[in-house]
């Protein structure tokens, strides 16, 4: 009962592991290092081909509430820009506003800003736009409206910000943060060759990161066999889950990983187990054979490769 826990509990770690891993998305902004002598206007007729989208970097990097005047060459400026997704099986918008703008209740504005009605759903493979979350602090002085038409592009975009931010037409609250959705931030070339170099350097980032967590799960790995050897094998269930459920293992070290989970709950008497680690671990090595004198018969059943004979006695009669 025990190791069957375990590796249930290992499923609900790979589980949420994997989802995880499906809804990583890029960041919708990139980082500008500020030159000598640029300027907020400047930077928005490089990379949106609009000074008028200064407004939009002035507000992202918060410089109306700092009373900052000019740049400094060295400042790292953030960049908004959209996104985009492709809709996969069973996405529809209500679940693709939970994923990508953090609430089911803001598909309608993702719907809308892909020229679409919420009540129709995305198809299969549709590429969407995501908008950018740009966070306001209300000052207690501006309105809706005034938002709207100064980030949205018409005041008649005030009951979009109320439904947004679920404001159910009451006052916004000095202190407040609201969220303005901006879909209209076209980048020029420059821009997205800016944003590529970005995306460029995360990836990078990113694969550094991965390299060190293989590292770390090779010694796992060695850890892992030293409990098999010592007879650890509640301990080794445990670790070889762990492992598992990081996601960035090899062919070689999952088979290997699987061998000896095998192994362990074999030990553990646990046959279910068992037999799922054995088709695990054929799927790795689909012609390894298990040398039938060498491997424990109970290892040899639960694989389902045959099992020796007993040695004919030697007694005379």
């Amino acid at each position: 009962m025990k190791s069957t826990l375990l590796r249930c509990g290992w499923l609900t770690r790979f589980c949420a592991a994997s989802s995880l891993i499906l809804v990583v998305t890029r960041a919708s902004a990139f980082p500008h290092v500020v030159a000598p002598k640029e300027t907020l206007a400047g930077i928005a007729e490089r990379f949106y081909g609009r000074i008028q989208l200064e407004r939009v970097l002035v507000a992202a990097n918060h410089l109306d509430r700092t009373g900052a005047r000019g740049l400094v060459s060295g400042m790292v400026l953030e960049v908004p820009a959209v996104t985009y997704h492709r809709v996969g099986v069973n996405e529809t918008w209500q679940t693709l506003g939970a994923l990508l703008l953090g609430d089911e209740r803001r598909s309608f504005f993702l719907a809308e800003s892909n020229g679409q009605k919420p009540w129709i759903q995305p198809e299969l493979g549709q590429i969407l736009t995501i908008p950018y979350n740009l966070s306001w602090v209300a000052t207690g002085d501006e309105s809706l409206a005034t938002l709207a038409y100064r980030f949205l592009g018409s005041t008649k975009q005030a009951w979009a910000l109320t439904q947004y931010n679920d404001l159910e037409k009451r006052d916004i609250v000095r202190g407040e943060i609201l969220l303005l959705p901006l879909s209209d931030l076209p980048l020029t070339q420059e821009g997205q060759q800016a944003a590529a170099r970005a995306a460029a350097r995360l990836d990078e980032q990113t694969r550094g990161d991965q390299l060190a967590q293989q590292s770390a799960s090779k010694s796992g790995i060695s850890a892992l066999a030293a409990d098999v050897r010592a007879g650890r094998y509640v301990v080794a269930v445990g670790h070889g889950a762990e492992l598992l459920s990081v996601g960035n293992l090899g062919p070689g070290l999952l088979a290997h990983v699987q061998r000896l989970l095998l192994e362990s709950y074999v030990a553990l008497d646990a046959v279910g187990p068992a037999r799922s680690a054995c088709e695990a671990f054929r799927k790795f090595e689909p012609e390894y054979e298990f040398d039938s004198l060498a491997t424990s018969p109970k290892i040899l059943a639960v694989c389902g490769q045959t099992v020796p004979p007993a040695p004919a006695s030697n007694s005379n009669p």
